[in-house]
């Protein structure tokens, strides 16, 4: 009897719910319903109960939007009034707080579901659908209605873009809801930003726009170009440039690739920005090396729009070059220099360290300033030390089970290896600012991707060639 009134109770709900949705939205004609997130909460309840009921009823586009159109241009177009990342910081908060999703809604729903599920009632099922709808907060309907508009997918993008921003710099605080909030941007992006979504494109000097090719001037967050010669030089022969568009964005560059073509693995940046081929020999070429993958649009972030890329790669240079058989990087180590100044600065303060006997080489004390780099005897005397603390540092230093180092991690979780650890390769200022002129080759075996990677997902385990792990030995 208990359930039966309480169903009673819930369609009377509804049905009262979707009459005050239809008075909101006549209501709004002339107004924007965005203030009522700064409103009471009366209004705001009104508000979401409507949207609620909506989504339960199902309907489809033919018969009307689950959310009225003009609900998603006042959402756009209140937006771009906040000029500022406080104002935007505590938007998302009420949005976070006041869309998302009711508490007491789940509990009473999940109640209803168990007492069908026990009794095999035949309402289970919409039992069930009545607890997907309320687990689902209320701004992923006005995501899904945003990304409808003309250029709202990339509105979502650069709005994702400013809540990474303000979580970073603690605008806002690392609330659940925030997180929830972020969780469901994300993964509503992820949809549209899936592979078969995507365009391959390759950039050439002739051929491309000067207006896509100043973006990747001002986008290139690896090795920065100078100048148009500098990014002539690596469009020209002997290289490639690929990138990924999405056709709701169109002429944004969302994830660029650059590639060396040749018949060795590089151990330095100099070498490959500098070198120049006047001739291409398909017969010749057998390894192609990524030294520079930039995402250009941060609200992206997480998506793995490079993973994506780098295999898509992978495919269209196999066509090409027929003996092509090996497929690295040369890979910064953002996180080394960072990570050794903490490890000194603890051993100096007598904190124990496994890597002491490392820390306690004389060869450190080189490190006081960067004139080292130009010393030889102090290079070769800091050479193996630096690279045997650098190896411990990739395959022993972990965060949540995964590579300390992020570009180590992005490359271990799609499936390379740890080939090679490569000194004094880049000794421009960046090189030695963030890992004391190292960088390494990560192989991309394609015979061995899908075991790496799944020894390392599932396990966090790090495979590495015989000369790395001599290093560590």
């Amino acid at each position: 009897m208990f359930r039966r009134e309480l169903w009673r109770g819930t369609l009377r709900h509804q049905k009262t719910s979707k009459q005050i949705w239809w008075m909101t939205c006549r209501n709004l004609q002339q107004e924007s319903w965005v203030k009522w997130l700064y409103d009471n909460d009366e209004n705001l309840d009104k508000l979401k109960g409507g949207m609620k009921a909506s989504l339960l009823t199902k309907r489809n586009h033919q018969k009307g939007d689950l959310i009225p159109y003009t609900f998603a241009q006042d959402f756009v177009s209140h937006y771009g009034t906040l000029k500022n990342m406080e104002n935007k910081s505590r938007f998302f908060q009420l949005l976070s707080e006041k869309l998302g999703c009711n508490n007491e809604d789940i509990q009473n729903n999940m109640k209803l579901l168990k007492e069908s599920m026990d009794t095999r009632d035949k309402l289970t099922h919409r039992h069930r659908h009545q607890l997907s709808a309320s687990l689902t907060p209320t701004y992923k309907q006005l995501f899904d209605d945003v990304s409808k508009l003309e250029d709202g997918v990339g509105f979502l993008v650069d709005m994702r873009k400013d809540l990474l921003f303000s979580q970073r710099k603690g605008f806002v605080p690392k609330t659940l809801e925030l997180q929830t909030f972020d969780t469901f941007l994300k993964e509503h992006l992820a949809q549209w930003f899936a592979g078969g979504f995507l365009d391959l494109h390759q950039v050439t000097w002739d051929e491309t726009s000067a207006d896509l090719m100043e973006k990747l001037m001002k986008y290139e967050a690896v090795h920065p170009i100078v100048n148009w010669n500098d990014l002539k030089k690596r469009a020209a022969v002997g290289r490639r440039i690929f990138m990924f568009s999405h056709r709701l964005m169109p002429g944004e560059p969302l994830v660029v690739l650059y590639v060396l073509l040749g018949n060795h693995i590089p151990n330095n940046i100099q070498n490959v920005l500098s070198s120049e081929q006047s001739v291409e020999d398909k017969e010749e070429i057998t390894t192609a090396t990524f030294y520079s993958i930039s995402s250009t649009q941060r609200g992206l972030d997480g998506i793995g729009l490079g993973n994506v890329l780098i295999k898509r790669v992978v495919e269209e240079l196999r066509r090409e070059f027929h003996n092509m058989k090996t497929f690295v990087t040369l890979s910064p180590i953002p996180g080394f220099k960072r990570w050794l100044d903490q490890q000194i600065k603890n051993h100096k303060e007598g904190v124990s360290s496994r890597y002491g006997d490392l820390l306690e080489s004389s060869a450190m004390e080189h490190l006081r300033d960067d004139g080292w780099v130009k010393d030889m005897k102090k290079c070769n005397q800091l050479q193996p030390v630096l690279q045997s603390l650098c190896a411990r540092y990739l395959l022993h230093e972990k965060r949540r089970g995964f590579a300390m180092d992020p570009v180590a991690n992005f490359h271990l979780r799609n499936g390379a290896s740890l080939w090679r650890i490569n000194w004094l390769a880049n000794t421009e200022p960046r090189g030695l600012k963030s890992s004391h002129t190292l960088m390494v080759n990560y192989r991309y075996d394609l015979s061995q991707i899908e075991t790496n990677n799944l020894k390392y997902v599932m396990g966090g385990e790090i495979t590495a060639s015989e000369s790395v792990l001599e290093i560590v030995s």
